[in-house]
């Protein structure tokens, strides 16, 4: 099983992502209790090309730390 990541914040959620590869972009988040920003992640994600990573995480937003889909692509 793995584990979930916790951010402090958005900024610190993608900077996580960006030590995965320094060229990393198109980053999206949505709260997964929210089906408009779900929504809205899901046509975020299909301007992105060269992969993606697309993945769960808790980020505090408002001060409450909450169950995020988190992602970005791979730039070029």
């Amino acid at each position: 099983m793995h584990e979930i990541k916790t951010y402090d914040s958005i900024g610190d959620a993608f900077v996580a992502m960006e030590e995965l590869d320094p060229c990393v972009d198109n980053h999206r988040i949505a709260e997964i209790s929210d089906s408009a920003q779900l929504q809205a992640y899901v046509r975020q994600q299909s301007k992105g090309c060269c992969g993606q990573f697309d993945g769960v995480a808790m980020v505090k937003i408002n001060g409450y730390h909450r169950m995020c889909l988190i992602g970005c692509n791979y730039g070029h």
